[in-house]
């Protein structure tokens, strides 16, 4: 599927530039999103896997028993 932007610019050079920016500035902000993704992911999975019981809890069960 192609994409037109209707641009009225006589050289069509600078319509070449514009077209590049706006194309840049896409590509970045797509891949800042998916590093946001992944850094969100990553924080997410370490929560899961340190959730354990703290020290405290343990000296709490050790002393029932």
């Amino acid at each position: 599927m192609q994409i037109e932007i209707y641009m009225p610019c006589e050289p069509q050079s600078v319509c070449d530039v514009i077209n590049i920016t706006f194309v840049l500035i896409a590509v970045i902000a797509a891949l800042f999103f998916i590093r946001v993704l992944i850094h969100e992911y990553k924080n997410i999975q370490g929560v899961k896997k340190t959730k354990r019981p703290s020290k405290s809890s343990k000296r709490k069960q050790a002393k029932k028993k």
